[in-house]
This record gives C-alpha cells, structure tokens and sequence, in this order.
C-alpha cells in the first residue's frame, strides 16, 4: 500500500510544475521550431517571434510591458505547439493556458484545437478578438488529461494576430501499451494478494 501512496504522490507532484513561456528572452524576427523543446514545446508552421509593439491597442502584447509574443500568422496560416519531453520525444501535458489576439484595426478570428497523440480532437473552439484597449484578446485555458499538440487556425478575414505567456502543465511521457498493461496486471495481483492474505 505504502508502494501505491509512493507512486500516486510521484504523479501528482510531476504533474503540479508549471512551463511559462514568455518569449522575451528569444531573438526578434526569427522563425521558432525547436528553440523552447528544453522547456518541453516545438514550434511549427507558419510563425515567427516579433517585438517592440506597445501601442494602446495591441493589448495581446502588452502584458506590464513586455514587448515580445508569438505570431500565428494570418488567415489561413497555422502554428502548432507540440508538447514533448527534453529529448525530443513525444510527451503530453494536463493544462494549456495562453493570451491570444490582435490589437490593430481589424476584428482577427482564429480556431483552437488540441489533439492527443493519436490525433484524437480533445477540444475546440473558434474566437473573435476587436481592437480596443490594453490587455485585450482573449487568455485560453484549458485542462484535460492527454494534452499532445494545440493548433491555431487563423479564419475569416482578419490580417494575424499572436499568443504570448504560454503556460502548460510539465510534460509527461507517453507509456508503451504494453508498459500500461504491465503496470496495470502488477497491481491487480498486488491488490489480490492484500485480499487474500
């Protein structure tokens, strides 16, 4: 019993630690893929960093003044986020939050999904943001177990916009089937022998 307190601890202290990615400490204008995968996250699609804008309305930017964010691109341009471990390996997360939007004079839509591994759509949704005041756009959080890869679709006719301050949940490997399986028959013979005894 004293085992199976150890590793249910195990798991819900791995899952507690929280990524938070800012991307002020990357340089402007550079295409992102595998510069955050330490962290646990690939970049791909049609996406690059930029800086400096602090005008009133870009309030997707304008987080106590922090000047750097993530674009997705334009209508019809996707960015994908996929979460996996140091080593490159595929990996899944329990918890994703971001800001997302635009700030210039056009309304900017864009559609939200996350898959599993096995490109299972666990969720999704479609937003509009409006230009307007600082810290305008929309923050997304979302937690569901199995978390492998988030894509951002820009829709409509909007010109782009950008998420910034992505924070998920640390990532976790994926088990084996047969690693599950194992684990699984352990603990029914396990359990079976504290009946029986």
């Amino acid at each position: 019993m004293k085992l199976v307190f150890t590793f249910l601890l195990l798991l819900i202290f791995s899952s507690v630690y929280a990524v938070t990615i800012d991307f002020e400490n990357a340089a402007r204008n550079i295409t992102l893929s595998n510069q955050y995968q330490s962290q646990g996250v690939l970049f791909s699609g049609t996406c690059c960093l930029t800086g400096d804008v602090r005008y009133a309305d870009y309030g997707v930017y304008d987080f106590g003044g922090y000047a750097m964010s993530l674009c997705y691109g334009g209508v019809g341009s996707v960015l994908t986020m996929k979460f996996v471990l140091a080593s490159g390996e595929n990996a899944t997360t329990n918890s994703v939050s971001f800001r997302i939007g635009d700030g210039d004079t056009a309304n900017e839509s864009f559609q939200i999904s996350m898959y599993t591994v096995a490109n299972a759509l666990l969720w999704q949704n479609t937003y509009t943001t409006y230009s307007g005041s600082v810290n305008g756009g929309v923050t997304i959080n979302v937690a569901l177990a199995n978390i492998h890869r988030v894509e951002i679709l820009g829709v409509g006719t909007g010109s782009g916009g950008s998420i910034d301050n992505l924070i998920f949940n640390a990532t976790q490997p994926i088990p084996e089937p047969t690693t599950c399986l194992l684990s699984l028959v352990g603990l029914g013979l396990y359990l079976l022998k504290r009946k029986l005894a």
